[in-house]
């Protein structure tokens, strides 16, 4: 039980005024209490929301720049990022990556504050203190620490604390080494060899599982696994055609050999409603190195700025750049040319910009999906970017979803169908349950499961529209600048 409550209480702290959880805790009114549990669940509703929302923006920006990924600790920043769940999503990094991290919100001009965790062996406090020169202020312990530093000091911050981690690291010993146990070949794998393994349990930090490793595979498909995707199920084949399912925890937004490579993992047993089955977790993988030619490298992706067209659907209907490219564009109405949503694009030699994107990050994760060598600017505007519009048309999208799909709508959709980011579209959804508007089974499902009438909260939906004033204030403001920055400071 204390695993459903405990993140549910810690959630308040991190979001909210704490007043709820202490009422919640001393009531004696049951009424009361099913109301306060209410908001509660409502508050880690959102703590989960915005956490998977920070999580998914760093694996965008590591996916756009790999290189990120040769320091000895993995500093990222971003003005929109929710400081309330930045050491959630640290933590869930440190997991993925086996290094320290720092995420910081540093919104343009302002004060930068974030959150640090650390692997055993690095001190991150004592790390960020060699560096206090740079900061306004910082505090932790060894495994964690809270920093804040002016915006403009944060490139100079990576620099130094990437040199002090790195002889921390020296200092310390610290190898990454995989204690492997036995090298298996791939067809010898199967549920005898995992039922033979839990004479060996329990397995734990005294007693750890054991690791074998297998050479030469390739990767047949995969395909994620969760709510948001953070997992993947991997068929892995060997050279003569033989393969196995592989669950990479964590995995999903890590980048997966594209050749051959050797694996690390484990080997069980698992049952789902009561058939027992063979499984294997990921551990590690390894390229295998084979004999390269030296190529040229890719020259930078080109940019085609044309943003002050005064009709780009027209430009689009007559170009012949349109033919083969991939068009992003959302929520535009019957005047649309052929083109997918920011969930649909797929990589082509051409990504054509239609829709300006709602945010940094969208349109950062766009030409990633895209992996194009040119991109077309225009700035078509598709966005509801005030309250009143915006939430007008999401209330049409939602008596559609009511009226044709059974009340089925995902945030997703409803995000690329308004032109809006998700976590606008989250607060939207939630305005209209405390008006009274639709009621939901469960903010947590995806697809939500939408009905007409509710109760109204009044209270909670002006909390809400400050809230979502303030997000839609943001998009404006990013949209505005898409349209006046240099062309080549949008697509680095």
């Amino acid at each position: 039980m204390c695993f459903v409550i405990a993140p549910r209480l810690n959630a308040v702290g991190r979001l909210d005024d704490a007043n709820p959880l202490i009422d919640f805790l001393l009531t004696e009114d049951k009424t009361r209490a099913i109301v306060v549990a209410s908001q509660l669940e409502g508050i880690n509703a959102q703590r989960k929301f915005l956490s998977d929302q920070v999580f998914a923006g760093a694996q965008a920006q590591i996916e756009a720049n790999l290189s990120l990924l040769d320091h000895s600790i993995l500093i990222l920043s971003h003005p929109q990022w929710s400081a309330g769940v930045l050491g959630i999503v640290a933590s869930r990094l440190v997991e993925m990556f086996q290094r320290p991290v720092i995420l910081l919100n540093s919104p343009p001009g302002q004060t930068a504050r974030g959150s640090a965790r650390s692997i055993e062996g690095i001190n991150i406090t004592a790390a960020i203190s060699e560096n206090k020169s740079l900061l306004l202020g910082f505090g932790g312990h060894p495994m964690a620490a809270g920093l804040s530093l002016p915006e403009k000091n944060i490139p100079a911050f990576q620099r130094a604390i990437n040199r002090t981690v790195e002889r921390l690291q020296q200092e310390s010993h610290i190898t990454h080494e995989l204690h492997l146990d036995a090298r298996l070949p791939w067809e010898k794998i199967d549920l005898d060899l995992a039922e033979q393994l839990i004479s060996l349990a329990p397995f734990g930090p005294g007693n750890p599982a054991p690791v074998f490793y297998s050479t030469n595979l390739s990767i047949v498909s995969s395909a994620s696994l969760g709510k948001t995707g953070e997992h993947l199920l991997i068929t892995v084949e060997d050279e003569n055609g033989i393969s196995h399912r592989v669950v990479y925890w964590q995995g999903g937004g890590i980048p997966l050999p594209n050749d051959l490579f050797d694996l690390a993992y484990t080997v069980r047993s698992s049952s789902y409603r009561g058939q027992v089955d063979l499984q294997l977790d990921w551990v590690a993988a390894r390229q295998v190195e084979v004999e390269t030619i030296q190529v040229t490298q890719p020259s930078p992706i080109m940019v085609e700025d044309l943003r002050r067209l005064p009709d780009p659907i027209a430009w689009l209907d007559k170009s012949s750049d349109a033919v083969n490219a991939v068009i992003w564009r959302e929520g535009i109405g019957k005047r649309t040319p052929p083109g997918v949503d920011r969930y649909h694009l797929k990589p082509a030699q051409t990504l054509i910009i239609l829709s300006i994107p709602p945010g940094p990050e969208e349109l950062a994760s766009a030409v990633a999906a895209c992996q194009a060598e040119r991109v077309i600017l225009l700035a078509f505007q598709s966005g509801q970017d005030h309250i009143q519009p915006f939430l007008e048309t999401l209330t049409g999208l939602i008596h559609h979803a009511i009226q044709k799909h059974n009340g089925k709508a995902t945030i997703q959709e409803l995000a690329a169908a308004t032109a809006q980011r998700e976590i606008v579209v989250w607060y939207g959804v939630q305005w209209l349950i405390t008006a009274g508007y639709i009621r939901i089974n469960s903010l947590q499902d995806n697809p939500l499961i939408i009905y007409e009438g509710g109760v109204p909260d009044h209270k909670q939906k002006l909390l809400i529209e400050t809230n979502l004033n303030r997000l839609l204030a943001e998009v404006r403001s990013y949209r505005e600048y898409y349209l006046r920055a240099p062309a080549r400071q949008l697509i680095p």
